[in-house]
């Protein structure tokens, strides 16, 4: 997500790289990848999400969809570094034009400074 060549694929609603590499998403961040092809695809994620906002509002529900669809709705209640693999039927894919892919964390936080975040992600992308 720190890499010079992300930015191009963040739609709305991606922060500033963090000295870290990492982006936080706020409320429903969105990104578009242009595909090679559309079968036997997975989108996959890695992100961040501290123990202090977990204690603050609770477990995070992220719920990652692919051009409208929900692909999957997950809880996560432990631990901070998480990773997410799932299959996504080819019908919902695109091949040679945009693939919206969209990530919802509820619920959201609020920072001391106003800026309603959601998780921190390392990498965000479509693998065969």
């Amino acid at each position: 997500m720190g890499e010079p060549a992300a930015p191009p694929h963040f739609v709305r609603d991606v922060g500033e790289a963090q000295p870290n590499g990492l982006r936080w998403t706020s409320g429903k961040s969105v990104f578009r990848f242009r595909l090679p092809h559309t079968g036997g695809l997975s989108l996959t994620a890695a992100f961040y999400y501290p123990n202090s906002i977990r204690e603050e509002v609770g477990p995070a529900t992220v719920i990652y969809r692919v051009n409208g669809r929900v692909v999957d709705r997950v809880k996560y209640g432990e631990g901070e570094n998480h990773a997410f693999s799932h299959e996504v039927d080819s019908t919902w894919l695109h091949s040679g034009q945009d693939t919206l892919v969209e990530v919802e964390t509820v619920p959201g936080w609020t920072s001391p400074e106003g800026v309603k975040l959601g998780i921190a992600l390392s990498s965000l992308g479509f693998r065969d």
